[in-house]
C-alpha cells in the first residue's frame, strides 16, 4: 500500500516538473533579428532641385511582435529629427539637408533598438543646380547727385545697394573709383549700406561707383557721377594782403589749390589773361564778367589785376584751368582800397620805396630805404639824411587802390606823428596797377630813428611802414 502511494507521488511530481519546463520555454525572450522598415517620402530619386537646403524626409517602423523599437535615423550622418526614441516602434523622421552644387548621394540608416541594432539602409541620388542669377543688384547713390558743385576735397559719397529678390544671390562687393566701400555686406546678404570718403581734385572729378551680386557671373549695376569740386580761393591786395576791401586796377594776389599746373610769370605788356592755361574771371555786382591780366600763376598763388570797370560791390571770382573751373571765391570791391609795398613783400616793415632829395639848384639823386643784409637774411633800414636846409627830401612809395583817391587833399599821411604832405597820390603810369605816393619829409623828423608811417585815402588806411630818419 506504500510503495502504491510513492509511486503516485512520483509520477505527480515528474507531471509538474514537465510542466514547469514547459512553462519556461514559453516566457523566456526571444532574440529582434528583424531590421526596421524604411520610407523615404521625400525627396525622389533623380529629383532635380534648384534651391539648397532641401528637406528630407520619411518613416521607419520597428512595431512587430518581438521588434525593439526605431533607435535613430541618420541621413549621411547626420541624426534626423523626430526619429523616434528607443522602444518607440514608429518614427516620423526628417532633416534639412544642404547640397553641394550637381550629384548628391543620400544615405538613410535606420537603426531599431535590438542589441545587434539591425539596420536598414536606402539611398536615393538628387541633383542640385543653383539658378543663374541674371538679375544686377540695384544701386542707389544717396549722399549727392550728378553735376553737383562741392567746395570741400573731402568727400563721402554713400548710398545702398539690394540684391535680395528670389532667386538673387546677395551683394558680393561695392567699389568707389575701384577700392572697396565700408560696410558693403559680405557674400550672399542681400542689402549693403555702403560708404567710402574720397579725396577730390580741383574742377571735374568723376567717381564710379561699381555692386556686384554673389553670382558665378558676378551681374555688376554701375554709377557715373561727374562732381565739381571748386577749392575756396582768397583774394587779398597784394600789398598788404587785406581781405577786407579791395579796389578795381588794383594788383590782388589769390590762394587756393590746384589753381595751375605749374607756376608761370608773364613777359609781355600788355598783361595775358591766360597763363599755363589757367585764366581768372571777375564776375562784379552787376553781374559783368571780364578777364583779369596775370601777373604771375602758380598751383597755390595768383597775381592779378581787378580789371578796369569792375563796379563796386560784392564779385565772384572763378580760377578755371583747361576751360574748367577749379576754384571760386568772393571778395569786396570799393573805390579805394589802400595797400603799400613792402620790401620782404610781407605788408609791413620797410617799405617798397625809395628816397628823392632835390638840392636847391634843382639836381636830383635817388637814395635807398632799405637794403638787404645777408648776414641776417632780411632788409635793414638805411637811414635818411635831410641834409642842408636848403636840401628838400621826398618819400617815394608804392602800393595799389590808391589811385580812384576823390581828390589829393583826401589823401593824407602822418610820419611818427607829424603831418606829412602828400604831393601826389595815384597811377604809377608805367607798370599795371601800380600806384604811387610822394610825401614830403617834414625837417623836424631829423634825428627821430625809427618813425612809422600811417597813410589814409579817403578815410580808408593803407598798412603801416616803417623808414628810419637819421
Amino acid at each position: 500500500m506504500k510503495s502504491r502511494k510513492l509511486l503516485v507521488v512520483i509520477s505527480v511530481v515528474a507531471v509538474m516538473l514537465n510542466s514547469l519546463a514547459i512553462a519556461g520555454a514559453t516566457i523566456s525572450k526571444q532574440t529582434d533579428t528583424t531590421s526596421p522598415t524604411l520610407v523615404i517620402r521625400a525627396p525622389s530619386t533623380d529629383e532635380t532641385f534648384t534651391k539648397s537646403p532641401i528637406t528630407v524626409s520619411g518613416k521607419a517602423t520597428d512595431d512587430g511582435t518581438g521588434n525593439s523599437g526605431i533607435l535613430s535615423v541618420t541621413v549621411n550622418g547626420l541624426r534626423a529629427s523626430n526619429d523616434t526614441t528607443a522602444g518607440t516602434g514608429i518614427a516620423n523622421w526628417s532633416l534639412s539637408f544642404t547640397l553641394r552644387p550637381g550629384s548628391n548621394t543620400l544615405t538613410v540608416i535606420a537603426k531599431d533598438a535590438s542589441p545587434n541594432q539591425n539596420a536598414t539602409t536606402q539611398t536615393v541620388t538628387v541633383a542640385f543646380q543653383s539658378p543663374v542669377d541674371n538679375t544686377p543688384p540695384l544701386l542707389d547713390i544717396t549722399s549727392l547727385e550728378d553735376d553737383d558743385t562741392v567746395t570741400q576735397s573731402t568727400l563721402t559719397v554713400s548710398g545702398k545697394a539690394t540684391d535680395d529678390g528670389a532667386g538673387d544671390n546677395g551683394i558680393s562687393s561695392v567699389t568707389v573709383n575701384g577700392v572697396r566701400a565700408g560696410n558693403d555686406t559680405a557674400t550672399g546678404a542681400g542689402i549693403a549700406n555702403w560708404s567710402r570718403t574720397l579725396t577730390l581734385n580741383p574742377g571735374a572729378n568723376t567717381i564710379t561707383v561699381v555692386a556686384k551680386d554673389a553670382s558665378a557671373n558676378q551681374n555688376a549695376t554701375t554709377q557715373t557721377l561727374n562732381i565739381t569740386f571748386l577749392s575756396p580761393l582768397a583774394s587779398v591786395s597784394a600789398a598788404s594782403y587785406s581781405s577786407v576791401e579791395l579796389a578795381a586796377e588794383s594788383i590782388v594776389a589769390a590762394f587756393g589749390g590746384g589753381l595751375a599746373t605749374t607756376a608761370v610769370a608773364a613777359n609781355t605788356t600788355p598783361l595775358p589773361t591766360v597763363l599755363a592755361g589757367t585764366t581768372v574771371i571777375i564776375e562784379d555786382s552787376n553781374d559783368t564778367e571780364r578777364p583779369a591780366a596775370l601777373f604771375f600763376v602758380s598751383p597755390a598763388q595768383i597775381n592779378y589785376q581787378i580789371p578796369p570797370g569792375t563796379t563796386t560791390g560784392t564779385a565772384t571770382v572763378r580760377v578755371a584751368r583747361s576751360g574748367a573751373v577749379v576754384s571760386s571765391g568772393t571778395m569786396q570791391i570799393e573805390t579805394v582800397a589802400p595797400g603799400l609795398f613792402t620790401a620782404d613783400a610781407s605788408g609791413h616793415g620797410l617799405p617798397a620805396a625809395v628816397a628823392l632829395r632835390v638840392k636847391a639848384d634843382g639836381t636830383q639823386s635817388f637814395e635807398p630805404v632799405a637794403r638787404f643784409d645777408p648776414t641776417q637774411n632780411r632788409f635793414a633800414a638805411v637811414p635818411l639824411e635831410l641834409g642842408a636846409a636848403t636840401d628838400q627830401v621826398f618819400l617815394l612809395l608804392f602800393g595799389t587802390g590808391i589811385r580812384f583817391n576823390s581828390s589829393l587833399t583826401a589823401v593824407t599821411s602822418r610820419i611818427g606823428g607829424v603831418n606829412a604832405e602828400v604831393t601826389f597820390a595815384g597811377a604809377q603810369g608805367s607798370l599795371v596797377g601800380l600806384d604811387q605816393i610822394n610825401l614830403r619829409l617834414p625837417r623836424n623828423l631829423a634825428g627821430r630813428g625809427e618813425v612809422e608811417i600811417v597813410l589814409t585815402v579817403d578815410g580808408q588806411p593803407a598798412n603801416t611802414v616803417r623808414v628810419n630818419i637819421k
